[in-house]
């Protein structure tokens, strides 16, 4: 099965119920986007139009918002009124701004002074977000004298939610008639929402005022890129949908490392089976393409089994008969079928991940 990149949000981050916010998790096209937007920022790194935020420097250039990502680049992140999306399809599709906030958010999360940062609500759906809030203010003056409300808008590191499971913002439409999931419908941070969907922010940290002396940003972490695969060569006993020995080792470890990486991961996996020319091709072919079917099935039934809730899928793919993987060993060039052992497989091939490690 080819590669497939996890949540490519950067072209269309597309939510259904089978979808929420699973991946907490880097993806290949957020972090091309993270390092390369905005060469040249207009701006002083220091001053009234700067912040510090989770170690990172937050700048404001005009109207815009943006985080240094690295020397002479910058990633923008939406005002907290900016952060919207479309019903689509049944779903909801982000406007680009509030995505851009998505992945500087998993960024910044992967810092040393973030790490251990959580939101005030962490019930429900959400994933690391960084915006800058535009919305808010706060009392000062002498109380019942000269009180009043002035703007307190700053950059914050937080989460942020989408079908109402964070319980913050369901107070902002009492009294309101709450309309269906319709086509075109705009689901709007505090301002609008549809039956299925409200969009919520619950803080974890806020940006400080300015730029302390000798500031370092934390230096880049480059996200690793990891493919997880299982290929076994001659993993079934003979005749038989069970595993040798050998290979339950490598599945169960397998299994491991599933539930530990793609516990919230939405993606359709195939599951390869294969079985080698061990004799005149015609004669077994159907008895090698049913043994292989039946083996990629019971491989599937172990791994829904095992995994329990997952928001993988598992499709089975039997190849039967082949040589593909050791073209040449085959029947009647070779009649040791110990020595077309390379062509009998199983292949589960999951999609790649951009995981910063720490």
């Amino acid at each position: 099965m080819p590669d497939i990149f996890i949540n490519m949000i950067k072209q269309t981050w597309n939510i259904s119920d089978e979808e929420k916010f699973r991946i907490l998790n880097l993806h290949e096209s957020a972090t091309k986007n993270l390092y390369l937007v905005k060469e040249q920022v207009q701006g002083g790194q220091e001053g009234e139009n700067s912040w510090t935020l989770c170690s990172k420097l937050v700048v404001q250039s005009g109207n815009e918002f943006f985080v240094m990502v690295g020397k002479g680049s910058y990633a923008q992140i939406p005002r907290l009124s900016e952060v919207s999306g479309v019903i689509q399809n049944g779903k909801l599709v982000l406007n680009q701004k509030t995505i851009d906030g998505l992945d500087v958010g998993e960024w910044m999360h992967g810092s040393i002074t973030c790490s251990n940062e959580y939101p005030e609500t962490r019930q429900g759906n959400y994933r690391w977000f960084c915006y800058f809030d535009d919305m808010s203010s706060k009392l000062v003056g002498t109380k019942g004298v000269d009180e009043r409300y002035v703007k307190d808008n700053i950059p914050v590191f937080g989460v942020l939610g989408y079908d109402g499971s964070l319980g913050t913002g369901g107070g902002d439409f009492v009294g309101q008639k709450i309309p269906k999931d319709k086509e075109g419908l705009t689901v709007q941070f505090g301002v609008s929402r549809t039956k299925s969907y409200i969009l919520e922010i619950s803080p974890a940290m806020d940006g400080q005022k300015g730029v302390p002396q000798n500031f370092k940003p934390e230096p880049k972490k480059e996200p690793t890129k990891e493919v997880i695969e299982l290929n076994i060569e001659s993993p079934f006993v003979f005749d038989k949908t069970d595993l040798t020995p050998e290979a339950e080792t490598q599945f169960r470890a397998f299994i491991e490392k599933l539930k530990k990486d793609y516990q919230n991961v939405p993606s359709n996996v195939e599951v390869i089976t294969s079985a080698s020319i061990d004799a005149e091709p015609s004669s077994k072919e159907k008895y090698n393409m049913d043994l292989s079917t039946r083996r990629a099935n019971a491989i599937i039934d172990r791994l829904k089994s095992e995994l329990g809730q997952t928001k993988l899928t598992f499709t089975p793919k039997p190849i039967g008969q082949t040589d593909k993987f050791s073209p040449g060993l085959k029947w009647p060039e070779v009649k040791d079928n110990t020595k077309t052992a390379p062509n009998r497989r199983l292949i589960i091939k999951l999609p790649k991940l951009i995981i910063q490690r720490n």
